[in-house]
């Protein structure tokens, strides 16, 4: 937008000297006026509305990876982390996200996460377990005789040659 001047000599900041009319810089730039004829950049981390003098350091950068043009608003989230509104939210331990998440999901039973993760890992099905959402995997304390474990739980669901189940144990 120029403003309603026929010829400028000088522009107020927020604005740019070209062929005698002082047009507004566009988002994320900025002028401190006068006889400048090109609008500087912003840098990083930095933003700036349409027709200012000034960029300003965004204050919403924590697990954000895009922002809307010319304001400090989160557009897209990075790994491990959910866009809440224009924020970016870390997620739990027994969570994950990968980039761009609205949400973060649980982790089945049989795997974990840390915070800010952006996929979970798997337990080692014969000597460890886990329930969904588990930050870490627990040591199977069930091990005699075992066949095989029910998911999420240190219970048998079969045993082996020569034992018995019997309430989630082999037994001989």
């Amino acid at each position: 937008d120029a403003l309603p001047i026929s010829i400028c000599t000088k522009c107020p900041a927020g604005y740019i000297l070209v062929g005698g009319n002082c047009n507004k810089c566009g988002k994320d730039t900025y002028s401190t006026g006068g006889t400048a004829n090109t609008c500087q950049g912003c840098g990083a981390n930095q933003y700036a509305p349409e027709g200012s003098s000034s960029c300003t350091t965004r204050q919403n950068t924590i697990g954000c990876s895009s922002y809307q043009s010319g304001a400090d608003d989160c557009t897209s989230c990075g790994v491990g982390y959910k866009l809440d509104g224009n924020k970016c939210t870390q997620c739990a331990a027994g969570t994950y996200a990968p980039a761009g998440s609205t949400s973060c999901t649980t982790c089945s039973a049989g795997q974990y996460s840390a915070a800010g993760a952006e996929k979970c890992s798997n337990c080692d099905a014969n000597t460890q377990y886990s329930a969904a959402g588990s930050a870490s995997c627990t040591a199977r304390q069930n091990t005699t005789g075992c066949g095989g474990y029910a998911a999420g739980s240190d219970d048998c669901t079969s045993c082996a040659a020569g034992y018995k189940l019997e309430g989630g144990k082999c037994k001989i």
